[in-house]
């Protein structure tokens, strides 16, 4: 970790550890955790920097994922859900990435993340909300091509199963809204 508690110093300390590639989603969940430490040093923010925010409920989620998908409780579609987690989580690294890479092409969505995540006056919930509509309504859909590319010619289940899988992912984030809403003192 770089001792260096500047923006800057603190980009750079993010930027490498958006690499190297993610390979399973135990390593999503170890990436999240030192992202979202190294961000929370930043202040004076601290634990209330957007990115930090962001990478917490993320981590939450990603957590459930795993012991849902290991102890069989939710998914019906093998390693479809494991291969999207993985997929999805790497556009959040490489946007991250991105970031710190000068001349590197950010979407905007993360782009407002990144910029603001100093703000003050932004509630903390504001920013994990920020982060998970960037992450939603942006990265999903890549996410799901990049896995259906990977599987062109034997696709991780049925289109009925890979759909479960993905609606599943609700559940998750309804069992967990309770904790998220009172870890980040939402409305």
């Amino acid at each position: 970790m770089n001792d260096d508690h500047t923006l800057a110093g603190n980009l750079g300390s993010l930027t490498g550890l958006a690499r190297p590639a993610l390979t399973d989603v135990p390593s999503v969940v170890d990436r999240l955790t030192r992202i979202s430490a190294v961000a929370a040093t930043l202040q004076p923010r601290g634990e209330d920097d957007g990115v930090a925010c962001f990478s917490r409920l993320y981590q939450q989620i990603t957590e459930d994922v795993l012991a849902s998908y290991e102890n069989g409780s939710l998914f019906r579609c093998g390693d479809f859900i494991i291969e999207l987690d993985i997929a999805f989580a790497q556009r959040y690294l490489d946007a991250m990435l991105a970031h710190g890479t000068p001349g590197a092409s950010v979407p905007g969505c993360w782009q407002l993340l990144f910029d603001r995540r100093q703000d003050d006056g932004v509630e903390p919930w504001r920013f994990a909300a920020t982060g998970v509509n960037a992450h939603v309504n942006f990265d999903l859909a890549f996410a799901l091509l990049d896995v259906w590319e990977r599987h062109p010619d034997d696709p991780l289940g049925t289109t009925d199963e890979q759909y479960d899988d993905y609606r599943a992912i609700n559940t998750i984030f309804e069992r967990n809204m309770d904790s998220l809403c009172g870890k980040f003192d939402a409305p």
